[in-house]
């Protein structure tokens, strides 16, 4: 969700040397990003010792401009504590200290939005939306090679998710004979259809849960690929059907054609972004996400229930963009 901002103000300043600090498991995310020099690793979680080490490591390298694009106030300390003369951030009450310039969040605001407003403090222009990452070739050619000829339509699935250091929010899941279902319909709409699931080790129960449930061919890829292959696959993939989980975003950033299934979390903050992203989520669930969205609360609604997204509102969200692939699908 940040790679927009980061290509802004790359556009902004073509000549500056523009590093960012990030986590272990979002650092792959960045990979081969055109826009950066270079990718540093932060300690996490921020603790007192960490955060004095990472700082001193900061103000080594004597930045002009410190940019937080997280809504941690620790993340602002860390801008403070580096000795950094311009500091730009996300501030709500307290949470600003340190800043030299701090945004406050909207009440309702996709989080893409939000950086970007933080860069307009800067001066920094507006450069669409859309997220960034560009598919390793070799790797794209790799993978045709190690997994074989692909039919058409090709369509990812990664019905997982919801498991991230220091959350575990299995409430984001779509049921897997909600998947089954969805999945059966489209084999036999297209039956050259090649339907691929993806997953890392927390998505095995998802995954073995759809396999056993499935009655047509699907290939399993699941725990074999890095997040560099599985880019490159869905930069191959005529559609990507997921949950609300970092690997949807992944596949948007690709430009793959992509269905997120929404329940407990609110898409008006977190989905997908691009030109070819769709959500389906719960009937009536935006009267419910402000005071129930699990990202935010433990607070259970029933209203967001994710079981409450249709097998029909899903299977007609992957029609939708099936029509529109620029790629032949069978008719």
């Amino acid at each position: 969700m940040a790679t927009p901002a980061i290509r802004a103000i790359r556009q902004h300043w073509p000549t500056a040397v523009l590093e960012i600090l990030v986590s272990p498991w979002a650092a792959p995310a960045l990979e081969g990003n055109p826009h950066l020099d270079a990718v540093l690793p932060l300690t996490y979680p921020l603790r007192l010792l960490s955060l004095l080490r990472t700082a001193h490591v900061l103000r080594r390298r004597r930045y002009d401009i410190g940019i937080g694009l997280d809504r941690s106030p620790l993340v602002n300390v860390l801008l403070l504590l580096s000795n950094i003369p311009v500091r730009v951030g996300i501030a709500s009450g307290w949470r600003g200290l340190g800043l030299t310039v701090g945004v406050r969040p909207l009440p309702v605001e996709h989080e893409t939005r939000l950086y970007l407003r933080v860069l307009s403090a800067l001066g920094i222009s507006d450069q669409g939306d859309a997220p960034e990452y560009i598919p390793n070739p070799t790797l794209v050619t790799a993978l045709q090679h190690r997994l074989g000829p692909f039919g058409s339509p090709l369509i990812i699935v990664h019905p997982g998710g919801g498991m991230n250091p220091g959350a575990r929010l299995l409430e984001k899941r779509w049921p897997p004979e909600a998947f089954v279902a969805l999945l059966a319909k489209l084999h036999a709409r297209f039956p050259t259809l090649d339907l691929c699931l993806i997953g890392s080790e927390t998505d095995r129960e998802a995954v073995a849960a759809i396999r056993a449930r499935s009655s047509f061919p699907i290939r399993d890829v699941s725990t074999q690929l890095s997040l560099a292959e599985i880019a490159a696959l869905c930069s191959q993939a005529d559609l990507f059907i997921g949950n609300d989980s970092g690997i949807s975003h992944l596949a948007a950033a690709v430009g793959t054609p992509t269905v997120t299934i929404f329940g407990p979390t609110d898409p008006r903050r977190y989905r997908p972004l691009g030109p070819h992203s769709l959500v389906c989520a719960p009937p009536g669930a935006e009267s419910y996400w402000h005071d129930h969205d699990l990202r935010r609360q433990q607070s259970y609604c029933a209203a967001l229930d994710i079981r409450r997204v249709s097998v029909e509102a899903v299977f007609e969200a992957c029609m939708t963009l099936l029509n529109t692939r620029t790629r032949t699908v069978p008719a």
